[in-house]
C-alpha cells in the first residue's frame, strides 16, 4: 500500500560521434567522459523524477534531477558544456481553495572552450519560490509566486542575486473566455 504512493520516471537519451574504428568501445553510447579526445560529438540528456503523493493530493513531494552533457568539436576547438541541477518541490493542500508550494533548485552549470578562456565558466545557483495559490468557485484563481535566487561563477567573480515578485489573477467565463492579469515585479 505504502509504495503505491511512489513514482519514478527515469529518461536518458544519448547520442555520439567518435574517431574510433572497429573498436568495441565506438559503440558504447555511456561513454561520457567529455576529456576523452577520441570524442568528436557528444550529447548525452538524464532526467529522473521521483515522487511521492498522498491520496486526493493532500501533500505530495518530488524530487527532480537532470544532467545534461554536450561535447563539440568546433572550428576553433572543442567546446564542452554540462549541466547538473536538482529540484524539490512541495505541494500542499489543506484546504478545497488553497494550494502552498515550495520549490528549491540547485544548479551547477559548465561551459569550457579549448582555445577561448571567456568563454569558460561555473555558474552555481540556489533558488527558492513560493507560490500561494487561491480558488474560488472553480472560475477564480488568485495566485501570489516570490523566487529568491543567488547566481556565482565560481571561474570568476561575479555574484548576482535575483528577487520576483508576481501577481496572478484569472476569472474563467463560461463558453465565452477568460480575463487574465498579470503583474511582476
Amino acid at each position: 500500500r505504502f509504495l503505491s504512493f511512489w513514482s519514478n520516471h527515469t529518461v536518458v537519451r544519448t547520442y555520439q560521434k567518435n574517431t574510433l574504428h572497429n573498436n568495441i568501445r565506438a559503440f558504447n553510447p555511456f561513454q561520457f567522459n567529455l576529456e576523452d579526445s577520441v570524442l568528436v560529438n557528444q550529447t548525452m540528456n538524464l532526467k529522473n523524477n521521483l515522487s511521492f503523493s498522498l491520496p486526493k493530493q493532500y501533500f505530495s513531494v518530488e524530487y527532480l534531477y537532470m544532467k545534461n552533457q554536450v561535447k563539440n568539436l568546433l572550428y576553433y576547438g572543442f567546446e564542452s558544456s554540462h549541466l547538473d541541477a536538482h529540484q524539490l518541490t512541495f505541494r500542499s493542500v489543506p484546504t478545497s481553495i488553497l494550494v502552498l508550494q515550495t520549490i528549491y533548485n540547485r544548479s551547477m552549470k559548465k561551459n569550457a572552450s579549448q582555445y577561448f578562456g571567456s568563454r569558460s565558466y561555473q555558474i552555481l545557483t540556489h533558488q527558492l519560490q513560493e507560490i500561494i495559490t487561491l480558488r474560488f468557485q472553480n472560475n477564480i484563481t488568485v495566485a501570489i509566486d516570490f523566487l529568491m535566487g543567488y547566481h556565482k561563477n565560481i571561474v570568476g567573480s561575479e555574484k548576482s542575486n535575483q528577487y520576483n515578485l508576481s501577481f496572478d489573477f484569472d476569472y474563467r467565463i463560461k463558453e465565452k473566455g477568460t480575463v487574465a492579469l498579470k503583474l511582476q515585479y
